[in-house]
C-alpha cells in the first residue's frame, strides 16, 4: 500500500495532493516548510511574519504579535469608572 500511495504521490504537488483528498472526503493537510510559510498569502494579509534584528545574523523575521487592534481602539477614552 505505502509503494502504491508513495507513486501516487510522487507526480504531484503537495498543494494538488491536499486538494485532491480534501475533495475526496479524506481530512488531510500539507506539511509546510519555512518557504512555504513565508510564501503563505493569508499568514502575510495578517503580517504574521514580523521583522526584527538578532546581534549574530542581524535581520531575520519571527512570528509576530498574537493580535492586532485598530489605532482608534487603542486611544485612551478618559479615566476608567
Amino acid at each position: 500500500m505505502s509503494s502504491k500511495i508513495e507513486k501516487w504521490t510522487k507526480r504531484r504537488t503537495p498543494a494538488e495532493v491536499f486538494k485532491l483528498l480534501q475533495k475526496s472526503g479524506v481530512k488531510a493537510a500539507m506539511v509546510e516548510d519555512m518557504k512555504d510559510l513565508f510564501a503563505d498569502p493569508q499568514l502575510k494579509y495578517r503580517k504574521f511574519w514580523a521583522p526584527t534584528y538578532h546581534p549574530e545574523v542581524e535581520k531575520v523575521h519571527a512570528e509576530g504579535p498574537p493580535s492586532s487592534f485598530p489605532e482608534r481602539l487603542l486611544e485612551s477614552t478618559g479615566r476608567l469608572p
